[in-house]
């Protein structure tokens, strides 16, 4: 492999991992903050709901959600992002009351059975229900717990989009500098190379007097004067 394909490749390999590294963090920003956005909105009615006194008005507060999908309240798209779902989980025995529409409700795993028993004040988490890539806030009431969710399958989308333009950036730029980094290596190679055949013809000729044109100061340079002399 010659002098300026190593450096190509080396120029290549330096830039695919700035690019990988830069890749990640844009990358997890990105994601840190979408997802914010949606706990935001998911506090955000939580303490709409907060101000309710009783169940009954908990649930008036409930079915006064406006946020559906283009389809009504009763037809809309589970993973729309305006899409909020509620379920009230009362203290006891008492069923608890949904309107998600997967089968089971949302789900109640360990952490939000804590909030439940007053163990935890509130805890957020993303969960696959089914199909549906979901973020759930569970948060303590004092008749229980409620549970808000949005789907994030516009938040997943967005960060697809945005991985994309990033690998094709990536692509870009490794081929770039593997381009640009064998023409620079061509020429920083050509004196080397002339050094190299000067040593050739004189040990095939024994010419001692033979010269290498000298134009530069540096370590090729100085390598070149120390050949003449």
């Amino acid at each position: 492999m010659s002098f300026r394909v190593r450096i190509a490749l080396v120029s290549a390999a330096a830039v695919a991992i700035a690019f990988a590294v830069a890749r990640w963090i844009t990358y997890s920003a990105a994601q840190r903050e979408l997802i914010a956005e949606v706990d935001e909105s998911l506090h955000n009615r939580v303490e709409q709901i907060e101000q309710s006194t009783n169940p009954l008005e908990l649930i008036a507060v409930l079915g006064a959600f406006e946020e559906r999908s283009p389809r009504g309240p009763f037809e809309r798209g589970v993973r729309g992002f305006d899409a909020i779902f509620w379920q009230f989980v009362p203290n006891g025995a008492g069923p608890a009351i949904t309107d998600y529409p997967g089968t089971g409700g949302l789900p109640i795993d360990t952490l939000e059975q804590q909030v439940i028993d007053g163990d935890l004040a509130s805890v957020v988490r993303t969960v696959d229900v089914g199909d549906d890539n979901l973020r759930v806030l569970t948060s303590s009431l004092p008749t229980g717990a409620i549970q808000v969710a949005r789907s994030l399958e516009e938040v997943d989308g967005s960060l697809e989009g945005l991985a994309a333009v990033l690998r094709l950036a990536a692509i870009a730029g490794v081929l770039l500098a593997g381009v640009v980094g064998y023409f620079v290596a061509r020429d920083a190679a050509r004196p080397i190379g002339q050094l190299a055949a000067a040593a050739e013809h004189v040990a095939a000729t024994q010419e001692l007097p033979a010269q290498i044109e000298v134009d530069r100061t540096d370590e090729v340079g100085r390598l070149a004067n120390s050949f003449n002399a």
